[in-house]
């Protein structure tokens, strides 16, 4: 597992956690899967909430520990 989704996994406790593609933590109300890319020096980042403002929020609290500013 890379260093980013290490820290993804520590960051977001008390979720189901899958490793079958990537990292994908679900829990009640939002989700997040995140992956490196295969064929890019990318990392690939799906995220969905109940809601606008959930996904919004919860984009932003997962991208601030991808950046490693959170």
């Amino acid at each position: 597992m890379t260093p980013v989704l290490e820290r993804l996994l520590v960051a977001f406790p008390g979720g189901t956690v899958s490793r079958l593609d990537g990292l994908k933590i679900s829990f009640d109300d939002w989700w997040f899967n995140a992956r490196p890319s295969n064929t890019e020096p990318l990392l690939r980042l799906v995220i969905e909430g109940r809601d606008a403002a959930t996904a919004k929020r919860r984009t932003e609290q997962v991208l601030a520990v991808v950046r490693g500013t959170a």
